[in-house]
């Protein structure tokens, strides 16, 4: 194993989901100093498609650019691993002190099974990257995801975490597509997502 294969991961600590609505609380650590988002501010929902997950981030992803636009549309050779969805706010909840308790956010109705689209055709993202009301999952991010502009982080079910976190801190999956000269073509948690 080379050095650049170690992967270092921060857990922020597990966001839950309501059990009969489309919101989200997240982890303190998530949205504080050294976090990855900001009280009141936004936070954007991808599916990242090579993956297979939820993908959120303070800003839009270059990635993220619809095709038909100028850019995708002027060079084919731009990869879309981002599909973007939608964006909400980080929502701050205080208790009756003013002091405060926990933050919160709307979760775009595409990551669950039962989403009804308004636009013909409309389906919800693959089942893999589904949320679950009632559910829980680890707000993970690399260090590269989380310093300097680069703000964003996955969000995984406990087994997912498993398989991605090996011995050494590397990322399964990656390591073998190394070992075959195919790391090009498994881009996944070993690319750090980059903004506009």
């Amino acid at each position: 194993m080379n050095e650049s294969a170690s992967i270092h991961w921060n857990i922020f600590g597990i966001a839950e989901i309501e059990q009969e609505k489309n919101k989200i609380k997240l982890p303190t650590e998530l949205v504080n100093e050294g976090g990855v988002f900001y009280p009141d501010g936004d936070i954007h929902f991808y599916y990242e498609q090579v993956l297979g997950t939820c993908l959120i981030s303070h800003t839009r992803l270059k990635e993220s650019i619809p095709e038909g636009t100028s850019r995708a549309h002027n060079n084919p050779s731009v990869t879309q691993h981002y599909k973007y969805v939608d964006n909400t706010s980080v929502d701050t909840i205080e208790n009756s002190d003013g002091e405060i308790t926990w933050y919160r956010s709307v979760v775009p109705k595409q990551f669950f099974s039962d989403y009804q689209g308004q636009a013909k055709g409309a389906q919800p993202e693959p089942k893999k990257a589904q949320l679950e009301y009632g559910g829980q999952y680890y707000a993970t991010a690399r260090d590269g995801m989380i310093s300097g502009d680069t703000r964003s982080a996955y969000l995984l079910k406990a087994h997912e975490l498993a398989e991605l976190i090996s011995n050494n801190d590397t990322v399964a999956g990656v390591e073998r597509a190394r070992e075959k000269g195919q790391e090009d073509e498994f881009p996944g948690f070993d690319s750090i997502p980059e903004f506009l």
